[in-house]
C-alpha cells in the first residue's frame, strides 16, 4: 500500500518522473501493473481536477488580464476553444503544456463535468501509455546492462570526451556571449 501512497502523491507533484521509475518497478515485479495504472491515472485526475477549479475560482481575473495584453494567449484561447478535445488529450504528452492547458480549459467556457470526462480517459490513456515506456525501458536497460561490463573503458573514455568537448563548447559559447554583451572599448 505504501509505495502506492507515494506513487500517487508523486504523480500529483511531478507526473512524468514518478510513473517512469513506478513502471520499472513493475517490470522488475516489485509492484503491480494494475495498481500502478489506476493510482497514477487517479492522481493525474485529482490534481488536474485541483488545477481547474482552483484557476476557475482564483484565477479568472488574471488570465483574462492577460488575454487582453498578450495576442498569443487570445490565440490559445481561441484555439482551445476549437480544439478542446485534442489539446486536453493531447497536452498531457507535451512536456510543459499540461498545466497551461489546464488553465485555459479552466477560463474557458467548459463546464467541469465535461472536462473531468476528457481528463479520466486521458489520464487513463497517459498512465498505460507511461507505464509501458517505463516497462520496456526496464526490459532494455536488464539486457544493455548484461553486455555493459564488457564495454565499460569505452563507454567510460567516451564520456570523458564528451564531458570535455560540452565543457570546451559551454565555455566557447559564454565566451561569444560576454564579447556580444560587454565589446571592448578602444580609447
Amino acid at each position: 500500500m505504501q509505495p502506492y501512497l507515494l506513487l500517487f502523491l508523486g504523480v500529483m507533484l511531478e507526473p512524468d518522473a514518478a510513473l517512469l521509475p513506478a513502471a520499472f518497478l513493475v517490470h522488475q515485479g516489485r509492484l503491480q501493473l494494475l495498481p500502478v495504472i489506476l493510482t497514477a491515472a487517479a492522481a493525474g485526475v485529482v490534481a488536474h481536477s485541483l488545477t481547474f477549479l482552483l484557476t476557475r475560482r482564483f484565477g479568472q481575473d488574471w488570465f483574462q488580464r492577460k488575454a487582453a495584453s498578450n495576442h498569443r494567449w487570445r490565440r490559445a484561447e481561441l484555439s482551445f476553444k476549437h480544439h478542446r478535445v485534442p489539446w486536453l488529450f493531447f497536452s498531457r504528452f507535451l512536456w510543459g503544456l499540461r498545466y497551461p492547458v489546464l488553465c485555459v480549459a479552466a477560463v474557458s467556457d467548459m463546464s467541469y463535468p465535461q472536462f473531468l470526462a476528457l481528463d479520466v480517459v486521458g489520464c487513463l490513456v497517459w498512465s498505460c501509455v507511461l507505464t509501458a515506456v517505463g516497462y520496456f525501458f526496464g526490459s532494455g536497460l536488464e539486457l544493455m546492462s548484461f553486455h555493459l561490463h564488457r564495454h565499460e573503458i569505452v563507454i567510460a573514455v567516451l564520456l570523458g570526451i564528451a564531458c570535455v568537448a560540452g565543457l570546451i563548447i559551454c565555455r566557447h559559447a559564454w565566451s561569444e556571449h560576454t564579447a556580444r554583451r560587454f565589446p571592448k572599448v578602444e580609447p
